[in-house]
């Protein structure tokens, strides 16, 4: 924690893997001094590209930490922060209108520059992305989503600007740029609800 108390306004923290040093991304720290305030998740490398981490107050163990876009403020997921006690422990990644509906992020060990965090689903074991991180050196470089059981198959987690409450981010492939999904924040009023991660090329997949 000594680390982070003398941080500037442009200073940025990395989300780093230290078993992979030359994987990370930077969470920009800018000052808070409204519970609205926010934390940006940000690439330096496409300065116009990030979402934002809301921070309102926790006072439980089980209050969340927002993840939160402010062009469309009814949209928001939730980052859990439980008690690890173990190497193999996760953070879940949580939606607190369906509680049973969650993922894991999974800091499995890497002995390789190539390995990856895997982006998990508890429910379905054999069912997961992984989360790469590979150097940027053009301002249009992205950071992949990639499963290694299918290495040809990929997306790029993009973050274009939103104008209208209905718009979202796009999870896309600049290789294919006719293939795509999209995050919807569709608000929720039933425990069944959920967040989709869908492909409006392919509907019912």
């Amino acid at each position: 924690m000594s680390q982070c108390r003398s941080l500037k306004r442009s200073d940025t923290l990395l989300l780093h893997n230290p078993q992979t040093p030359s994987c990370y991304t930077t969470l920009r720290h800018p000052p808070v001094t409204q519970p609205s305030d926010t934390l940006l998740l940000h690439n330096p490398q496409t300065p116009s590209c990030y979402t934002t981490l809301r921070h309102p107050p926790a006072t439980q163990p089980s209050d969340t930490l927002l993840l939160h876009n402010p062009q469309t403020p009814s949209c928001y997921t939730t980052l859990r922060h439980p008690p690890a006690t173990q190497p193999s422990d996760t953070l879940l990644l949580h939606n607190p209108q369906t509680p049973s509906c969650y993922t894991t992020l999974r800091h499995p060990p890497a002995t390789q520059p190539s390995d990856t965090l895997l982006l998990h689903n508890p429910q379905t074991p054999s069912s997961y992305t992984t989360l790469r991180h590979p150097p940027a050196t053009q301002p249009s470089d992205t950071l992949l989503l990639h499963n290694p059981q299918t290495p040809f198959c990929y997306t790029t987690l993009r973050h274009p600007p939103a104008r209208q409450p209905s718009d979202t981010l796009l999870l896309h492939n600049p290789q294919t740029p006719s293939c795509y999904t999209t995050l919807r924040h569709p608000p929720a009023t039933q425990p069944s609800d959920t967040l989709l991660l869908h492909n409006p090329q392919t509907p019912s997949c």
